[in-house]
């Protein structure tokens, strides 16, 4: 983008609109490295979720195959308990997925593009700033 910096008429100016530029940076490498942060733990997360998943869905079978066999009585009971369990489990599973897997991380990695692009932004702001202040 092309700034405006002739509108910039003393070395003060520039020092004000270089200090806020600085900040700005300081404020979106944070922000980036958060992100990073971030996407690294819902990496390691997601690779757990995942590999969970799949033995809980087939302990939630087992334990519905035997509970059809079951006749009734307190036997039956304790597997329904058990399969309402591992059902809970299994849902608390898929909302973790939701939380930390792919699709989030995905965004996390949007959201790191669109911080990448406003501190390269920052960057040519500073040297349009830094180079119109040479001449005066």
């Amino acid at each position: 983008m092309n700034y405006s910096v002739q509108l910039l008429t003393t070395v003060a100016d520039c020092d004000l609109v270089l200090q806020a530029a600085a900040l700005e940076q300081s404020e979106l490498n944070f922000k980036r490295y958060a992100l990073e942060k971030k996407r690294i733990t819902n990496t390691s997360t997601t690779a757990s979720i995942e590999a969970q998943i799949p033995a809980v869905q087939a302990e939630v079978t087992a334990y519905e195959t035997v509970l059809a066999t079951l006749p009734e009585g307190e036997a039956k009971e304790e597997m329904a308990s058990k399969v309402t369990k591992a059902k809970y489990k299994l849902f608390i599973l898929q909302e973790k997925r939701a939380s930390y897997g792919v699709i989030a991380i995905l965004q996390l990695e949007l959201e790191m593009g669109f911080i990448d692009a406003s501190i390269a932004e920052v960057a040519v702001q500073t040297a349009a700033v830094t180079a119109h202040k040479a001449t005066l």
